[in-house]
């Protein structure tokens, strides 16, 4: 048997306590504060809730959970949302119009803190391509934030972003 399974976090309830292990470390301020996302979020988890997944450990304990929503998108960078409350926008509006979707745009992922570096994350992460590709989805887009960059508030995402390390590459991986 698996130590771990892939479960609909709709599956069961989880505890309060549960979700701030799971969550308690994950997302700096700036993410949170993101107001214009918080009044989707519910009417997200009603309609797409079968793409918000929950990866159990043996003691049917949740260690990293992850949800996306469809888009249709084409292919050009330039075409993407620029928020994640655009992306929220734009996947219920598809929803709501009946508008074919062929995307997952991967909205969070999370790893409980004392589960990090056990590839937990790829096996989310995959979990949750395997969903797109059951709900007809062909490609996978997962806007990632930056690690680092709680530690720069006052900096513009724009800046933050481009700086780069002497080698070229991004500074914050």
């Amino acid at each position: 048997m698996s130590a771990h399974r892939v479960v609909p976090i709709s599956a069961r309830t989880w505890s309060e306590g549960q979700m701030h292990a799971l969550y308690g470390e994950s997302f700096p301020a700036f993410i949170v504060a993101d107001e214009a996302v918080h009044p989707h979020v519910p009417r997200v988890r009603d309609v797409f809730g079968s793409l918000d997944l929950t990866v159990v450990d043996r003691d049917d304990q949740p260690v990293a959970t992850g949800w996306g929503v469809p888009l249709a998108w084409a292919g050009d960078p330039g075409d993407l949302p620029d928020t994640s409350a655009e992306v929220l926008e734009r996947a219920l509006e598809l929803y709501d119009t009946g508008g074919p979707a062929d995307n997952l745009a991967i909205g969070g992922a999370v790893v409980h803190p004392a589960h990090k570096g056990t590839a937990l994350a790829e096996s989310l992460l995959r979990s949750l391509a395997d969903a797109a590709t059951a709900h007809g989805l062909d490609r996978v887009v997962a806007p990632v934030r930056p690690t680092r960059k709680d530690h720069y508030p006052l900096m513009p995402m724009e800046f933050y972003a481009a700086w780069t390390r002497d080698d070229g590459l991004p500074w914050d991986p």
